[in-house]
C-alpha cells in the first residue's frame, strides 16, 4: 500500500478517503438539519409570544372583555385566554393566556393581573 513512483494511489487510499469524505458531509448535513428545527422552533415561540402579548392588550382595551375564549389562529395555534375577577378585590382580574401548537415544545403561558371595571 501507500503511493508508488507512476502508478498513483492504491485503490484502498481512494476508498478510505471517499469514506473520510462522506462521513464529514453527513455531519454537516446532520448539523444543518438541526439548525433548520432550531430556526423553525424558535420562529415558532417569537409567533406565539406575540400572539399571547396581542391578545392580552386587546382583552385589556376591549369595551366588553370576554371572560373566557377560544380560537384558532392562522391555522397553526390555538389560544385560550381565562379571565378571572379576583373574589377579594372586584377592580383585579387575574388573565391568563395560553398558546398550543404543534411546532411548539411547550404552551406559551401568558399571565397578568390588571384592574379594569368589570364587563
Amino acid at each position: 500500500m501507500g503511493r508508488h513512483a507512476d502508478n498513483g494511489y492504491a485503490l484502498v487510499e481512494v476508498l478510505i478517503a471517499t469514506a473520510v469524505a462522506s462521513l464529514a458531509l453527513a455531519a454537516a448535513a446532520g448539523l444543518l438539519v438541526a439548525s433548520a428545527r432550531a430556526v423553525s422552533e424558535s420562529d415558532a415561540e417569537t409567533t406565539a409570544t406575540w400572539l399571547a402579548m396581542t391578545h392580552l392588550e386587546s382583552w385589556r382595551s376591549s369595551s366588553t372583555p370576554v371572560p373566557d375564549m377560544h380560537q384558532r389562529v392562522d391555522g397553526r395555534f390555538d389560544v385560550h385566554l381565562r379571565a378571572d375577577r379576583d373574589t377579594a378585590e372586584p377592580l383585579l382580574w387575574h388573565v391568563r393566556v395560553s398558546i398550543t401548537g404543534a411546532r411548539l415544545r411547550v404552551p406559551i403561558l401568558l399571565q397578568s393581573v390588571t384592574t379594569r371595571e368589570a364587563p
